[in-house]
């Protein structure tokens, strides 16, 4: 951009005076908000656009109604880039005079649904939300059937984005609002919008956690008649419709992975992948994240979809969490997190280099900011993801190393308040199984106060579409601290009373607790049965709490959880059925030692020296576990009389013994550490 054009345009002269070349130039001059002189380009075109505006005042420069009416508008336009990205402190995209123009002339009704708009986002960015919803209401009712189909469309997608962005969301007013649009898309056929409708309507379940309505609508969307998304999505005629069949995969993935259907779940992540290893991101029409509506109508609609760069992380991201089962050497869900937390790396801009992506020229430096703050989160998510897999395998050293690595990535994107809860409750879960009891149930505690007041909204939410899906996580964070506080102190109560019972108040909190674990479904289903199968004095219905958690793990492919319900199914059955308590034993001992299994054969510690002297904690698996199983196998053992057997589970057992011991030994250094460190503070 050069310096002359702005000095000439800054200055009130008759150089440029023709309002068509200056109405001309902000398209000339408009580029991607990732080029390096975006800023530069906006400026100009503001200029352009406010001396063209100044014309009106003088006859000779020809200013009819019409160009004064498009020089408002587009000067409107340019003040809600300007404000959307936070580049002027200054809020007002005054539009007065062009509504004034308006209705003074019948000619120019068609800018009334640009301006309509235009106000409501900028009343919404205001957080003045009822006014501009009703605005968007009162508009939609005088729309008639001369408008353009177009303006329909637009208005109510931009209700349904508006009441699913409220705090607290308005799922009602999205679910009357997509309502509406299917009424229309039916009377005006256009099945696109009809099946967009619905792919939106899906999208705002999940969000909201409705099930029940979740299964039906997705069936709809899986069967309708489309060419098989595995092989045939290059060769879709709308690029719409292969975007949004991506995200039907995407959200019926996470709808069965909540119903805890790994089987479905799997399916849908295999036909996801193909899809997008054959390209379909770099479609022209999807590749800039903005695609065509095919309607019937002349007057086109075009739409925002999930942008490519984001789809593609949150794809890495969707199938750590769809493949539930961390045992192996190289299990899978690990191996996603990594590669994707590799591709988060490359592709972070460096100093001094531009972004990656692509944008079109007309898109907003606000578009370009929501996209890396949606990768920011996936990138925590993934963090998140790795730091959940460290701890299910025993794998601390690397739990604390992705721990404060997540804790450095939310300070610098000013994401903590929304991660805090879950960090915490990571720290919970890393002291719990590394022996810390006192330190875990604080952090219980903790996580537990931080997600009921995110919950209850006391933490501060930016605008976004991600309000719903917060509160929803900060009520799954705070359930899941209360039910490890439980689940502790229930462990250390069955230790200390010798038998004796547990106190009438901490059983009605437990119970409490273990139904609010089953009504969100889930894993937390499984932990709220194995709960309740704990604290229950009735054997018979102990045990049918833990089998239908064990179906519940079994379908879910939760071998982490899993193996735990085993074991405590065994402990009912080792004096009255021993085989089937041995079977049980076995499955769980294969569980255990699969949680923490080395990548490669050559670091098994069965091919080395039982004394290791560098340090490391030996690679057992899950030590606690193990141990427990493996002493009553030793019972089992010694009681049918197979005494080499109970030798050999002795030796076995050692190595049980001196890894814990090593898991001790490093959380004694661990907190050697934190006093040192806290030293010159005091």
């Amino acid at each position: 951009m050069s310096p002359i054009l702005i000095i000439i345009l800054s200055q009130y002269d008759t150089t440029f005076s023709s309002p068509h070349l200056l109405l001309a130039l902000p398209a000339l001059f408009a580029v991607s908000p990732i080029h390096p002189q975006y800023i530069q380009s906006l400026h100009l075109s503001l200029l352009a656009v406010r001396r063209c505006v100044q014309l009106r005042d003088h006859v000779s420069a020809g200013m009819t109604p019409e160009l004064e009416c498009r020089a408002w508008t587009a000067f409107v336009e340019l003040g809600m880039k300007i404000v959307g990205a936070s580049l002027s402190s200054n809020d007002k995209a005054d539009g007065k005079l062009a509504r004034i123009l308006e209705n003074e002339h019948p000619s120019l009704h068609h800018y009334t649904h640009t301006l309509t708009i235009q106000h409501a986002q900028l009343a919404y960015w205001q957080h003045n939300y009822k006014f501009a919803r009703a605005l968007l209401r009162r508009h939609v009712s005088t729309l008639s059937s001369m408008d353009a189909h177009s303006h329909h469309y637009s208005t109510h997608l931009t209700l349904v984005s508006f009441g699913l962005a409220a705090n607290p969301v308005d799922i009602s007013s999205a679910l009357h609002s997509l309502d509406a649009i299917l009424t229309l898309s039916e009377r005006w056929g256009d099945p696109e919008v009809a099946f967009l409708a619905r792919v939106i309507k899906l999208r705002a379940l999940v969000s909201a956690s409705s099930w029940s309505d979740i299964f039906p609508l997705l069936d709809t969307l899986e069967t309708s008649p489309r060419p098989p998304v595995v092989t045939l999505v290059p060769q879709f005629k709308s690029e719409l419709r292969a975007s949004l069949e991506l995200h039907v995969l995407a959200l019926g993935v996470l709808a069965h992975i909540q119903a805890g259907h790994s089987k479905e779940a799997s399916k849908r992540i295999a036909k996801l992948h193909t899809a997008l290893d054959s390209g379909v991101l770099e479609r022209n029409g999807i590749r800039d994240g903005v695609v065509e509506v095919p309607i019937q109508a002349n007057v086109p609609l075009f739409i925002h979809v999930t942008h490519p760069r984001v789809f593609f992380h949150f794809a890495f991201l969707l199938s750590a969490v769809a493949m539930r089962d961390t045992t192996g050497r190289r299990p899978k869900p690990k191996i996603f997190a990594m590669e994707g937390l590799v591709v988060c790396e490359r592709e972070r801009p460096k100093k001094g280099h531009r972004s990656v992506g692509r944008y079109l020229p007309w898109t907003s430096l606000r578009v370009h900011h929501d996209v890396e703050e949606r990768l920011a989160k996936i990138e925590a998510d993934l963090l998140c993801e790795l730091i959940s897999i460290c701890i299910q395998r025993s794998e601390f050293d690397d739990a604390d190393e992705h721990l404060a690595r997540l804790i450095a990535h939310t300070r610098t994107h000013q994401l903590w308040d929304t991660y805090n809860a879950r960090i915490t409750l990571y720290h919970a879960h890393v002291a719990h199984a590394s022996g810390e009891f006192d330190r875990a149930l604080k952090c219980y505690r903790v996580a537990a106060h931080l997600a009921g007041k995110e919950e209850r909204g006391g933490c501060k939410r930016t605008g976004g579409d991600d309000v719903h899906a917060g509160v929803a996580i900060a009520r799954f964070v705070s359930v899941a601290a209360q039910a490890g506080e439980v689940s502790m102190r229930l462990g250390i109560a069955r230790r200390e009373c010798n038998g004796e019972a547990i106190d009438d108040r901490f059983k009605r909190w437990g119970s409490e607790v273990a139904k609010e674990c089953r009504a969100l479904g889930g894993t937390l289903e499984a932990v709220g049965r194995v709960l309740e199968a704990c604290l229950s004095e009735e054997i018979v219905l102990a045990k049918n709490h833990l089998k239908t958690s064990l179906n519940l793990t079994t379908q879910a492919l939760d071998n982490h959880l899993r193996a735990l319900v085993l074991a405590l199914v065994s402990s009912h059955y080792l004096h009255t059925a021993t085989d089937y308590a041995e079977m049980m034993l076995t499955t769980a001992r294969q569980l255990a030692a699969g949680l923490g299994a080395p990548a490669s054969k050559s670091q098994d510690p069965q091919f080395h020296s039982q004394n290791r002297s560098d340090g490391r904690p030996r690679k057992v698996g899950n030590a606690p576990l193990g141990l427990w199983v493996g002493r009553r196998f030793m019972e089992l053992y010694r009681r049918t009389g197979r005494d080499k057997r109970a030798r050999q589970q002795d030796n076995i057992n050692a190595e049980f013994v001196q890894a814990l011991k090593d898991i001790e030994h490093r959380m004694a250094n661990h907190d050697a550490m934190d006093v040192d460190q806290t030293v010159p503070y005091h």
